[in-house]
Formats: C-alpha cells, sequence, structure tokens
C-alpha cells in the first residue's frame, strides 16, 4: 500500500483505491444482513470507534 518513502507526505504515498477501504459492496451487505454485524462505517454510536474496516458482533 505504501508507496515511495515513508517520509513522504501520505497524499503522495498511499492510496485508498489500492485496498485500503476497498470492501465490495456484496461482502458488506452480507456481513450485515446475513451475519447480523454493526459495521463502524454507519452502526456504530458516538463513543465507538468508527473504522469504516471494522465489523463486530451486535451483541
Amino acid at each position: 500500500m505504501l508507496i515511495g518513502p515513508v517520509g513522504a507526505p501520505i497524499t503522495r504515498t498511499r492510496n485508498p483505491v489500492r485496498g485500503f477501504l476497498d470492501i465490495p459492496r456484496d461482502v458488506v451487505l452480507a456481513l450485515v444482513t446475513v451475519g447480523g454485524m454493526r459495521w463502524g462505517a454507519s452502526d456504530f454510536g458516538p463513543r465507538e470507534s468508527g473504522d469504516i474496516m471494522h465489523f463486530d458482533l451486535a451483541t
């Protein structure tokens, strides 16, 4: 995911299109609707991590 030197600005060394935030829509829908999981991008409360790559059980 890192392209170029570590000390370079993030806008030049990282590209989310290359997989960092690339979760297929069908995977998200299956985890939430079939798996009963919460998605960090939309289902967490104000005191919880809103990490877009995070799923957990809604217990």
